[in-house]
């Protein structure tokens, strides 16, 4: 019989008249009755009473499961509804980036480019690397002559075993970027970390060597390990050096004279190599940590030359470089564009290095590619282009060579009316009073509603639109060509599309051609691109150029997963935008004539959004060509772009931007009225915390910045806040990426 659990009854035989009463007495019915309780315990023990509760216990679990079966699949459904058939794993992404993205507020946030969740990554490592040297105690042995103080050897140990790491994280092709598919770039904040931790840990590894044999022999028994060049004698040399390499990595420092903390820190760091081994022979295992970093360095070293030379052939190449132009542009901008080979291809976002004989051979400069390469069919050499603003030293030289060349003497080139952006020309009388330049592109949108693919504005008072036969469809539509008035020979010099895909290319003898010193040559062009006019008006220079890269992190198919783009860039920096817009506008554009066959869905992205800030309307030259790539592709999409480019000078002529925006329109063959295709000009700086959540889709978006600290904290802090749109569901995601704004 099992036994189970049960309470024993028990009675008081004294003075109690029941209590021998027989079991079958009717009054035998309570403890007051010794054959009662004989049985009752006998009962119990068989089957006790607390038996029943279980049953309670069963009967709760079986119909607790069946609702909590249906409590979770209603709740399943209610967090299905309110997160409008988004998983909560998007709800946590979103609370975690709100916190992650966020960034300092005020003057530290404007010097310093860092995150929350970076600052949670190096407090992190902080505290590890604080707390490994000292929570075992044990500091100082009881003699100096016992061995090195054990507080100096774990720090030593651990300086030596970050060298491998610090070493990989310097070199431009490293394994941290393979494996992690982060740019270099963005993990030089990681190698400066552990450059200044390896400096404190060298502190807290010289003081006990300086104690102890104080303590144990006096300032003579410190002197006398220094005389017989004990390691005291090569620490100091070394920690000098390191003293050096961190000085002049200082931000100060290296913002001053970038030159040369480049060639300077290479050299101290070498020397700090060096200086190491001397130091640590023969102790325990840290020279094995400065092998492994020995063989990391060259490995860098190796791929580096590998990847940097893998298109220098012809010899030619390796020799004199790549064929490039330069074009000064308004702003003290000048346009780098190198023609390299098909097969050296890259993707939005990534940078190269670039030196140009005879400006700065030995020089070697990063800068962000502002084009993307043709398609890999295209049998032809891709454009690199650079958009590089002076800023001293090697841009400095570079613009001056640019300016040299493009001086423009319109008295050699009589007719020419004058420029008022790039590609819009307002016509001059004799008066040289200009036409109002409002009308006049009104007059070109509305021929081209009339699908007039080419218009010639005549420069007589009485402005007449005339049409030509249409050209070749494949080419992009020229914009507005203009007809001089006061050519020796009567011809009419026109300019159509700067682009150069865009240009109109038939040829005519009749037209001037204006030649490479501004003379006019006897065969000229009856329909010119603006490109080529241009490129015969400005001397641009030729130059060649070596390029070592690309470089970059990896860059996900963001036309595959987003359906939302916003970039952002103030001043240059449009240079890590222009490449995104062109791309994905394409993709949108290519999408399209897919679905056409039935083989569209590729494309997920539905809106392509550039916000851009800038001082000088006349600074819009320097996107001219990408933004009108850029309408043209969304026109022809099923998505939408929309650029809005702020004019943040308060003395802006508000006209001449106005006429600028009216350029590019006409330029792309667009209306105002398009939808697909918009590009506005703003005045004044723009207040992103109210702009960015319009311009959202509801589902996943992809956010990307690039410029001065104070825009990039500005966008951070306004993309954490939206996360509560994440949090709420109105969104299914928001992601951030910040390119980096200089080196």
């Amino acid at each position: 019989m099992t036994k189970h659990d049960h309470s024993i009854l028990t009675g008081n035989e004294t003075n109690n008249p029941f209590w021998n009463l027989p079991l079958d007495d009717p009054r035998c019915m309570n403890a007051s009755c010794n054959a009662f309780i004989i049985g009752f315990n006998k009962s119990q023990e068989r089957y006790p009473n607390t038996l029943y509760a279980n049953f309670g216990f069963w009967t709760v679990y079986f119909y607790a499961t069946l609702v909590g079966i249906f409590a979770f699949i209603h709740l399943k459904h209610r967090f299905a509804d309110w997160n409008n058939k988004r998983r909560l794993r998007e709800r946590a992404v979103g609370v975690w980036r709100s916190f992650t993205y966020r960034r300092l507020h005020g003057w530290i946030g404007d010097q310093v480019d860092v995150s929350y969740g970076i600052l949670v990554l190096l407090a992190s490592a902080t505290i590890f690397l604080s707390v490994m040297p000292f929570y075992q105690g044990f500091f100082l042995r009881d003699q100096f002559r016992f061995g090195s103080p054990p507080l100096s050897v774990r720090c030593a140990m651990l300086m030596s075993a970050l060298t491998p790491i610090m070493i990989a994280l310097a070199g431009k092709m490293n394994i941290i970027t393979l494996l992690t598919g982060i740019s270099y770039a963005k993990l030089n904040i990681w190698h400066r970390f552990i450059g200044y931790a390896v400096f404190c840990l060298s502190i807290v590894h010289t003081v006990p060597h300086l104690i102890a044999p104080v303590r144990e022999g006096g300032m003579a028994e410190l002197t006398h390990l220094f005389a017989i060049h004990r390691r005291e004698f090569s620490g100091t040399f070394l920690f000098f050096e390191l003293i050096c390499l961190v000085v002049f990595s200082l931000p100060y420092c290296r913002n001053k004279a970038y030159e040369w903390f480049k060639h300077g820190h290479i050299v101290l760091a070498m020397g700090w190599f060096t200086l190491i081994f001397w130091h640590i022979r023969n102790e325990y295992i840290a020279p094995e940590f400065f092998y492994s970093a020995l063989g990391v360095w060259g490995c860098s070293v190796i791929a580096r030359i590998v990847h940097r030379n893998r298109f220098m052939f012809p010899l030619a190449n390796a020799l004199r470089g790549f064929p490039a132009t330069l074009e000064n542009l308004e702003g003290n901008m000048t346009r780098v564009c190198v023609s390299v080979p098909s097969r050296l291809r890259w993707r939005p976002g990534q940078h190269c290095y670039i030196s140009v004989p005879g400006i700065s051979s030995l020089g070697n400069h990063p800068f962000t590619i502002a084009s993307i390469p043709h398609p890999e069919y295209y049998e032809g050499d891709n454009e690199l282009v650079l958009l590089i603003r002076e800023c001293g030293g090697f841009t400095k030289m570079l613009g001056a060579h640019a300016k040299s060349h493009s001086v423009l003497d319109l008295s050699l080139i009589s007719g020419l009316p004058s420029p008022i952006t790039p590609g819009m020309f307002v016509q001059q009388s004799e008066n040289n009073s200009s036409s109002s330049l409002s009308s006049l592109v009104s007059s070109v949108v509305e021929k081209r509603a009339s699908s007039a693919p080419t218009f010639f504005l005549s420069p007589v008072p009485s402005t007449s639109v005339s049409r030509t036969p249409p050209g070749d469809r494949n080419t992009l539509d020229p914009i507005v060509a203009i007809r001089g008035t006061n050519n020796r020979d009567n011809s009419a010099p026109t300019a159509v599309s700067r682009d150069r895909s865009a240009s109109a290319r038939s040829i005519s003898p009749n037209s001037p051609n204006i030649g490479s010193r501004g003379r006019r040559n006897s065969s000229s062009l009856s329909t010119m691109s603006l490109e080529n006019l241009e490129a015969q008006r400005e001397h641009v220079a030729q130059v060649h150029a070596w390029i070592d890269g690309p470089f970059g992190e990896y860059a996900r198919p963001l036309h595959r997963h987003y359906e939302g783009f916003v970039t952002i860039s103030g001043g240059s920096g449009l240079s890590a935008s222009l490449p995104w817009i062109v791309y994905l506008c394409e993709k949108m554009r290519n999408d399209a004539a897919r679905a056409e066959t039935g083989d569209g869905g590729e494309c997920r992205m539905r809106a392509v959004r550039f916000i851009w800030s800038i001082r000088k309307s006349e600074w819009m030259s320097w996107a001219r060509r990408e933004l009108i790539k850029a309408l043209r592709a969304a026109a022809a999409s099923n998505g939408r772009f929309e650029a809005l480019i702020y004019i943040t000078s308060k003395d802006t002529d508000q006209t001449h931007a106005k006429a600028a925006q009216l350029d590019l329109m006409v330029a792309a063959g667009v209306t105002e009225d398009n939808d697909q295709s918009k590009i506005e000009v703003r005045f004044g700086r723009p207040k992103l915390e109210e702009i960015l959540p319009g311009l959202l889709e509801k589902k996943r978006n992809m956010i990307r910045v690039c410029g001065p600290n104070a825009l990039k904290s500005g966008v951070a802090n306004a993309v954490a806040t939206m996360q509560s749109l994440v949090i709420s569901g109105k969104i299914e995601s928001i992601s951030l990426d910040s390119e980096t704004f200089g080196w």
